[in-house]
């Protein structure tokens, strides 16, 4: 395989996360409530956090009554409607794939691409393999990056985040 050929294959490879990230957010509808006259993006049956004075509420929200009040399904409850005036914070949940799968394409890529350095080299009589070397280590960081990209955002989407929204 030619080095201008493994340069095409990287260099789609790392498009094309960037590229399936952007399609997603153009079919997302998202609704803005007013907090305090903050307005807050949200995107349908959001599950939120909600802390009311010392109570806190958690369920999927949903606006209703114009942007001012704030409709709350409690899993496994009643639903609720919270005016916005009395909400403290508004907290939303978030899957971490992102983050996991950047986190294990750089540790995956890193430790393929710095075994396959030593494993070529050790493999070498000669003493010139640096070339050899740096082309397998590219190439088997390649495919670390790839694998663990893939597990990195499986790990990732196992773990929810909470992202503060309202102050």
């Amino acid at each position: 395989m030619s080095a201008r050929l493994r340069l095409a294959a990287a260099v789609a490879l790392l498009a094309l996360p960037l590229a399936s990230r952007s399609a997603p957010a153009q079919l997302r509808t998202e609704s803005s409530v007013d907090f305090r006259g903050r307005r807050v993006a949200l995107e349908p049956r959001s599950y939120v956090r909600v802390s009311l004075g010392g109570a806190r509420i958690e369920g999927r929200a949903s606006p209703v009554a114009g942007d001012t009040v704030l409709r709350i399904a409690i899993d496994r409850g009643p639903t609720i409607d919270v005016p916005t005036a009395r909400v403290d914070t508004l907290w939303t949940r978030h899957r971490a794939t992102g983050a996991g799968a950047g986190i294990g394409a750089a540790v995956g890529g890193l430790t393929l691409a710095a075994l396959g350095v030593m494993f070529v080299d050790g493999l070498c009589d000669a003493g010139n393999c640096g070339g050899e070397a740096l082309g397998f280590g590219l190439v088997s960081g390649m495919v670390g990056a790839a694998g663990g990209a893939i597990l990195g955002a499986a790990a990732g989407a196992l773990n929810a985040t909470w992202r503060r929204r309202t102050p």
